[in-house]
């Protein structure tokens, strides 16, 4: 029996951010709620794992763990370059 979760995302890359920075090719992450459950080889999770919905594919980079992938710097509070005021 297939253990249910809520989403699985796939990627041409899955990029891990444990220590050494693993990257997993065609790999997938599952996910039940907020929480990731695992991260592996898009086969292995979806041997494993069964998803209400899947979502992603073959031109994607997916960064589990990655938090705030998308910042403009010219709305950053720490930064304090003169480009900043432009």
């Amino acid at each position: 029996m297939m253990e249910q979760v809520d989403t699985i995302i796939k990627g041409w890359y899955v990029v891990t951010m444990n220590p050494t920075r693993d990257v997993i090719r065609h790999g997938a992450v599952a996910l039940r709620g907020r929480d990731i459950v695992a991260v592996g080889k898009a086969a292995d999770i979806e041997a494993r794992y069964e998803a209400t919905e899947t979502v992603g594919g073959d031109r994607f980079v997916v960064t589990p763990g990655m938090i705030n992938s998308h910042i403009h710097i010219t709305g950053c509070l720490l930064y304090t370059s003169d480009a900043a005021d432009e």
